[in-house]
């Protein structure tokens, strides 16, 4: 009797349990179906009339010196110049000395227009600086001196007069070291291209005089080869120089300065019957300096 009183009682708790674990089951699944997806984020739209953000600008901090100045305290560069007359110009010259001597000279240049060197700038001030430099040119010239002995008859077709011909060739190098003072149309820390006037002086050098020539006596003897040097009139000598010109400065910070000088010199390094040098030069230069 008391197992089958207990066994009526186990089976209907067995069972109330189970139908409690099925309830709550159902009710997790509900909850889970109901709850919503996670709403999706779009990034941010900015405001209307909202200003772009601008690209960085490329500093020109090149373009100055370490002070910021765009005319640097000191700068050094190579040079070309173009003078506009030949230094020796090609020349003819008749002396007569008396009744039966003459002398008819020539010269043919075949010199250089082209030159090149180098140039050193201070500043002085802030529109002011002190410019230095050398520049070198070569020449070339042949020389015919032709002296004339006696009187010719002009009524004859025939020369009377006998004749000795010299013949030179001469090579040489010029040396121009001129010194000037430059005022510039801007101050030195300020930005972008500016004119410059300048004016000073200048010493000119010869060196390095070759020369080779022969001698045609009256006779007809020829005597070669003598290359004895030709001797300068003036192996140094002053001028004055003025001009003007334009420095402009590129995104590298290199100045590029072309300018155009006049040069009157004082005295002539050669000045021999037809060899005589140019005393008033024209030139343009053309400058890098860094």
């Amino acid at each position: 009797m008391k197992s089958l009183k207990y066994n009526s009682v186990r089976g209907p708790v067995l069972a109330l349990s189970m139908a409690l674990c099925l309830a709550n089951a159902a009710a997790a699944d509900d909850t889970e179906q109901q709850q919503p997806e996670p709403a999706k984020t779009e990034p941010a739209k900015p405001a209307a009339g909202a200003e772009k953000p601008k690209a960085p600008v490329k500093s020109k901090s090149t373009l100055q010196a370490a002070d910021g100045s765009y005319v640097r305290r000191f700068s050094a560069g190579g040079s070309i110049s173009v003078i506009a007359f030949p230094i020796v110009p090609s020349k003819t010259n008749d002396v007569t000395i008396n009744t039966g001597l003459s002398v008819n000279s020539k010269t043919d240049s075949t010199n250089r227009r082209v030159g090149g060197g180098v140039d050193f700038q201070a500043t002085l001030t802030n529109r002011f600086a002190v410019n230095v430099g050398v520049m070198m040119r070569r020449v070339r010239f042949a020389t015919t001196d032709t002296t004339y002995y006696g009187v010719d008859d002009t009524a004859t077709t025939v020369d009377e007069r006998t004749k000795m011909i010299v013949e030179r060739g001469t090579r040489a190098t010029i040396l121009d070291y001129p010194i000037l003072f430059r005022f510039y149309s801007k101050s030195h820390r300020a930005p972008g291209r500016r004119w410059f006037y300048e004016a000073g002086g200048a010493f000119r050098q010869v060196t390095g005089i070759h020369t080779i020539g022969q001698t045609t006596q009256t006779d007809g003897t020829v005597d070669c080869c003598d290359e004895q040097p030709l001797k300068p009139t003036n192996r140094i000598i002053p001028g004055y120089v003025v001009g003007a010109g334009l420095q402009m400065i590129d995104e590298f910070g290199i100045r590029f300065v072309p300018e155009i000088r006049y040069t009157r010199w004082a005295r002539r390094t050669f000045d021999t019957q037809s060899t005589r040098m140019q005393t008033n030069q024209v030139e343009f230069v053309l400058s890098l300096t860094f």
